[in-house]
């Protein structure tokens, strides 16, 4: 039995000994009282409590101007309007295309996100935005080849045009980054993104070009146009995002960002894995075991790679991606530390477990009102406190033991990502700004 839980019992005992000695006490002897014994909170009642601490959010790193958002729902809403018009006029049922989700009301959903999109909506909204509109451009193009309006040939030379649109986008903004680093790097993340998504449903959409039949299924047809309109979309929402990221006169950042990125991987390389909870003590519990490896795994998977290769397709994406497996080494083992210590001298008392949450609190509070680029660094905070909250006692865990492991590692995380969003920004500033 964990030396907490019997420290539990050993006072409720106490307690109900105390109460029972109280009440057959003979009356003559009214001056002796009972001295009141505070009973310890049970894990899961302090766990209660923490949980009852509301984690702050941290507002979106991207940024989506109103061009960006004008020039996005502008697209959408053109896609949307021709093919609810063409499928009246064709007389074909949504249902009946390929690959459509919601066969039933696909342009009424798509109506609902349209509306949202031009409500101001966040940035997180935008970085799936053409996934939202697949079905209608599936819808589209299976209404276009019923009529005889597109087929494999029309297909092909689309896919050409939107390739030599793609290529032309990634390849010409060369990392230029706008003034102040610390605002345009993340949104420059959220356009290498979206460029990469574009990139996959255009390849998605040869693929399934070069599985047509012939005459090819106006099904499939439109399936392959579905694609063509994801990836269109996808270039659209990339331009916003470097049109607000990226400036013409900026010098080209990218060979920066690469060293950038093996700055990170050396900073791991110096830095031992997350220690175990297993020294001098039973296992521990569970989902600390499991974190642990899965930390220790991408530590390895990090070391093994080069800079090069984790720049070559999306660099501010690699550094990011380098930037949090070094956060999560150092917030994890701080936290393997902090919780051993207490498990060997007296444990997570309730005391305990609700300070180490205000303290993850105050930190993510203090990230909310930080730079983008340090709100992008350190946001994956949100959900190590939020995976402390969740905590729910079985016999493969402790509840209150791994909620304590977990509000450590999101206060160390966030606390390390305020001074490294600090650090990165100067690294990647040009010389003499």
């Amino acid at each position: 039995m964990p030396p907490s839980r019997r420290r539990l019992l050993a006072a409720a005992g106490a307690a109900l000994v105390a109460g029972c000695n109280g009440s057959n006490r003979p009356a003559e002897t009214p001056e002796r009282t009972v001295t009141p014994i505070d009973v310890p909170r049970s894990p899961e009642a302090a766990l209660g409590e923490a949980v009852g601490i509301e984690t702050p959010e941290v507002p979106a790193a991207a940024v989506v101007s109103d061009d960006h958002r004008e020039g996005v729902t502008a697209a959408a809403e053109r896609l949307l309007d021709a093919a609810e018009r063409e499928v009246e006029a064709a007389g074909v049922e949504p249902s009946a295309a390929e690959g459509v989700r919601d066969g039933e009301e696909p342009f009424a959903a798509a109506r609902e996100r349209l509306e949202e999109l031009r409500r101001s909506s966040p940035p997180r909204q935008y970085r799936r935005v053409d996934r939202e509109f697949g079905d209608v451009g599936s819808v589209l193009g299976y209404a276009r080849a019923t009529t005889g309006d597109l087929d494999a040939a029309a297909i092909r030379a689309a896919l050409t045009t939107q390739r030599e649109r793609h290529a032309d986008l990634r390849d010409g903004f060369d990392h230029r980054l706008a003034a102040p680093i610390a605002r345009s790097l993340p949104t420059t993340g959220a356009a290498e993104d979206a460029l990469g998504r574009a990139g996959t449903q255009l390849d998605a959409a040869a693929r399934t070009l070069e599985s047509l039949s012939s005459p090819a299924e106006p099904s499939a047809v439109g399936g392959a146009w579905g694609r063509l309109e994801q990836a269109r979309l996808a270039v659209t929402n990339a331009a916003g995002f470097l049109g607000t990221a990226t400036d013409a006169g900026a010098p080209p950042r990218r060979d920066a960002i690469e060293a950038a990125i093996e700055t990170e991987r050396e900073a791991v390389a110096a830095l031992d894995s997350p220690r175990s909870l297993t020294a001098g003590r039973a296992a521990a519990p569970e989902p600390i075991t499991a974190v642990l490896s899965t930390i220790r795994s991408r530590r390895s998977e990090l070391l093994s790679t080069e800079a090069a290769e984790l720049a070559a397709e999306q660099p501010v994406g690699g550094l990011f991606g380098a930037a949090r497996i070094r956060l999560e080494v150092e917030a994890f083992d701080a936290a393997a530390a902090a919780t051993a210590d207490r498990l060997d001298g007296e444990g997570v008392a309730a005391e305990r477990l609700l300070a180490e949450k205000r303290a993850a609190v105050d930190r993510l509070e203090r990230l909310g009102e930080a730079t983008p680029l340090q709100r992008r660094l350190g946001g994956f905070a949100v959900d190590i406190v939020g995976y402390g909250d969740r905590q729910d006692s079985d016999e493969r865990s402790d509840p209150a033991v791994t909620a304590h492991f977990l509000y450590v590692a999101g206060r160390v995380f966030a606390k390390r990502a305020l001074a490294r969003g600090t650090s990165t920004a100067d690294a990647l500033a040009p010389e003499g700004t």
